[in-house]
């Protein structure tokens, strides 16, 4: 009996690729698993949007507190809330099977548009320690929804043609129309799956067109319902240094910042450029799969420059995998004949790409240097101390951290809640001076856009008052009590 040892060495190695790869998805599922097990304290914003889930059935109509978030994903969350027993797990839990779901659904795009062994390897590595996308499947956020419905569409453009019969057709429009109801981000990639199919299949388009009815219905309404969202002064303003249109420098130093907050640092900026670079001028074989990939980016930044979309951080998450498989496309294009030198760029590039990124995660996840508002501790230590004539204190921006997690805690004591933000840390204890004499304050804080400064201002004050004690974290969470 002849063996050829060729195809078993070739099976073997296909064998042990396909169990680092498992490994590399488990890490990812791990990750993700134990920063959700933290079971950290919402922060303001995950306040504020749960605040919309207890107070409200109608996610049709604008969200309290400045909030914005897809009505079906508000749905979910509040079907999840009344359903599962912890509730703020609860209403993680749609934004933690999103993250898991999206490490399989990336693996099956990265496939479609990565060709060797490396390149697939590392995209799969990076997206699964990426901080940020294990960030947000512990919070809750529609992001990591976000990242899972964008993926599923773009991984939709390669069964296009699968759907030759009228039903099928329609029922694609479908999801496209659901998808966009789940994650507003995903409007970009459904645009950019038509787009490409347009450009590249012109004749075929005609056959799927049909799809773009029920698509163009539920776009239309998802619009109808949110235009409030487009109008808001608040959010335009809110989000004003993420729009593009400021010059050339402004841009970069924009882009640098969202590459370092998905990475850690900016260095893989510069290979994802290079990247971009090879793909126009070299890659004539990929051009279909190139432009699905850059379609959504290039349409952000469109519409950042006409001030309709800030590009930027978490708003632009969705957008990760996209990064990725651009940095990981280096490794496709990497054709060195002399085996040494061709495994030493590949080393050297794979250590550029993933290195930085999971020094990033060990950080962040295991080390614990996330950034973390917890009232609740203070709200405690307020619960076990405060007499009855004393007064709580709410300082400026953490009103909304107070409003949700009250209800956990039976204070009859008076608060104070400052309603004004002050422009400077000493108009702010010019404020605090003027407070009434001769009354115990517990002053409370976990938010604020300059929490050292603050927390240090606010300490150099308290300081010498009567009563003086303060309880804080690494955190700059804090409780001050003083006595005027």
């Amino acid at each position: 009996m002849r063996v050829d040892m060729g195809n078993e060495e070739a099976l073997n190695k296909n064998n042990i690729f396909n169990i680092l790869l498992i490994i590399v998805l488990a890490v990812g599922c791990i990750l993700r698993i134990l920063f959700y097990s933290y079971s950290r304290p919402f922060w303001n914003d995950e306040c504020a949007l749960a605040l919309n889930i207890l107070n409200t059935w109608n996610y049709f109509k604008p969200l309290e507190y400045g909030q914005a978030a897809p009505q079906l994903f508000m749905y979910g969350s509040k079907l999840a809330y009344y359903l599962l027993p912890s509730k703020e797990l609860a209403l993680r839990i749609i934004p933690l099977f999103s993250s898991l779901g999206s490490l399989i659904v990336f693996y099956l795009a990265a496939k479609r548009f990565l060709i060797k062994h490396i390149s697939l390897f590392s995209a799969c590595l990076l997206f699964s320690i990426c901080y940020p996308l294990c960030d947000y499947a512990q919070q809750f956020k529609p992001y990591s929804t976000d990242v899972l419905i964008s993926l599923l569409v773009i991984l939709s453009y390669f069964y296009i043609d699968k759907f030759v019969n009228l039903k099928t057709k329609l029922l694609y429009g479908l999801f496209y129309g659901l998808a966009i109801w789940f994650s507003f981000p995903s409007v970009f990639t459904v645009i950019s799956v038509y787009l490409t199919y347009f450009i590249f299949n012109p004749k075929k388009f005609k056959q799927i067109a049909v799809s773009l009815l029920p698509f163009g219905i539920s776009l239309a309404g998802l619009y109808i319902a949110n235009a409030n969202l487009m109008g808001s002064s608040y959010l335009h303003n809110y989000w004003q240094y993420a729009f593009i249109n400021k010059g050339f420098w402004a841009f970069m130093e924009l882009l640098i910042d969202n590459i370092g907050y998905v990475f850690g640092y900016g260095l893989p900026l510069f290979l994802i450029l290079i990247s971009i670079l090879f793909m126009v001028f070299k890659d004539d074989n990929r051009r279909e799969s190139n432009f699905l990939l850059c379609c959504p980016v290039l349409i952000v930044l469109i519409c950042s420059y006409f001030e309709i979309y800030p590009f930027s951080t978490r708003l632009i998450l969705f957008l990760i995998p996209v990064f990725i498989l651009l940095g990981a496309k280096l490794f496709d294009y990497i054709n060195i004949p002399v085996k040494c030198v061709y495994y030493t760029a590949v080393i050297l590039l794979s250590l550029m790409l993933i290195a930085p990124a999971s020094l990033y995660s060990f950080n962040k996840i295991f080390l614990k240097t996330y950034d973390d508002e917890d009232i609740v501790t203070a709200l405690k230590l307020t619960q076990n101390n405060i007499k009855k004539e004393d007064v709580i204190y709410i300082s400026d921006g953490n009103s909304i951290l107070y409003e949700y997690y009250k209800r956990y805690f039976n204070f009859s004591n008076p608060v104070i809640t400052d309603e004004v933000r002050f422009t400077s840390e000493e108009e702010y204890v010019n404020h605090l001076n003027s407070l009434p004499k001769g009354v115990t304050y517990y002053w409370i804080f976990a938010h604020h856009p300059n929490k050292m400064e603050r927390l240090q201002s606010v300490y150099k004050w308290a300081r010498n008052k009567q009563d003086f004690r303060i309880y804080h974290d690494n955190k700059s969470n804090a409780l001050i009590i003083f006595t005027m």
